[in-house]
């Protein structure tokens, strides 16, 4: 007879268990190396049920074998994870990157998540949203949990969320994210990686840090500058209140050269308080800039009495507050005090 079909050879391959022999009875960190030509097959032409038991296999091996397989492992999985051609395969592996919990993700695992995410956006393009944008709403919730993992995980999820939101293909879940972003600031919940997604949405290109430079705030009309504005001053109120109950509970007194951080590892994605401080003043600065706005009194009154809360804590926060009161002055941002 002829050459076989892609779904013949994949029939054969499941009676004959071939990825069962390559990657169970046989794992070696050389089979697996080789196995890169097969993997990509089974990725873009395999049968649903042959990708599924190829996933299986590799996952089990990522995170149960010796550290030299896990590797290889996780370079097989990032092939399917970038060029799988079936949203079940797709989704497959998203569902085992989200089982795991922020907790579990580690840099291999970030990275296929992000790799899945671009793969669902550019495959997916008949969805507007749904599916299509599964992968995206998981970096986001990953990048809302900054204390449960390592900087460098949360850093890649984060670059990658902030590079992803400018995609042209994006565009039908900018809304949802940034309406997200605002309820977060109301509830006072994850406010600062909210507020730096809400930032990043304003850059051209938020990996360099390359604003755009028309004028305008964007809020894909999830609500006006002005009541952006409001939520954000009064979720500062809030973060200058709760860091000042934190400092009145401490037992004894921190020192300039410790600045408080909300975990005691280093290890761990925390900011300290004149770092947050700094960042959500930067993001005010974006919003009067970009919406040639100008604080009334009474939300300076409020900003200012926000420092003033912040400046119990020996943590600089207080400084970083004035030298903003200085510059917007300057820059003819606010009233001169």
């Amino acid at each position: 007879r002829g050459l076989w079909t892609a779904e013949e050879l994949c029939g054969w391959m499941g009676e004959e268990r071939v990825l069962e022999e390559m990657f169970e009875r046989n794992s070696h960190v050389e089979v697996f190396r080789s196995a890169e030509g097969v993997v990509r097959f089974i990725s873009g032409s395999g049968t649903p049920p042959l990708q599924k038991r190829l996933v299986d296999l590799l996952w089990t091996v990522s995170t149960g074998a010796h550290p030299s397989l896990q590797s290889a492992a996780h370079a097989l999985l990032l092939i399917i994870a970038r060029e799988g051609r079936g949203p079940h395969v797709l989704d497959d592996l998203l569902g085992r990157i989200e089982a795991l919990g922020p907790a579990g993700l580690c840099k291999e695992t970030a990275g296929h998540l992000m790799q899945v995410s671009v793969s669902m956006m550019n495959l997916l393009e008949s969805a507007k949203d749904g599916a299509r944008f599964d992968g995206m709403r998981l970096l986001f919730r990953s990048v809302l949990a900054e204390g449960a993992f390592s900087a460098e995980v949360h850093d890649v999820c984060q670059t990658t969320l902030h590079m992803l939101v400018h995609w042209d293909c994006s565009s039908g879940i900018q809304h949802e994210l940034f309406a997200a972003c605002l309820s977060n600031l109301k509830t006072h919940t994850s406010p600062l990686p909210s507020i730096l997604l809400m930032d990043a949405f304003q850059m051209q290109n938020p990996v360099v840090g390359k604003r755009k430079s028309e004028e305008g705030f964007e809020t894909f009309g999830a609500c006006t500058v002005e009541h952006l504005l409001a939520v954000f001053l009064e979720d500062t109120d809030h973060f200058a209140r709760s860091r000042r109950s934190d400092t009145e509970q401490l037992p004894t007194p921190r020192t300039l050269s410790t600045p408080r951080t909300s975990s005691s590892s280093s290890s761990i994605a925390r900011i300290d308080d004149a770092t947050a401080t700094r960042r959500r003043l930067e993001f005010l600065s974006t919003v009067l800039r970009a919406s040639n706005l100008v604080l009334t009194p009474a939300q300076t009154d409020q900003l200012w009495a926000a420092g003033e809360t912040l400046a119990v804590a020996p943590c600089q926060c207080d400084q970083v507050v004035v030298q903003w009161f200085r510059t917007q002055v300057q820059v003819g941002r606010l009233l001169p005090l």
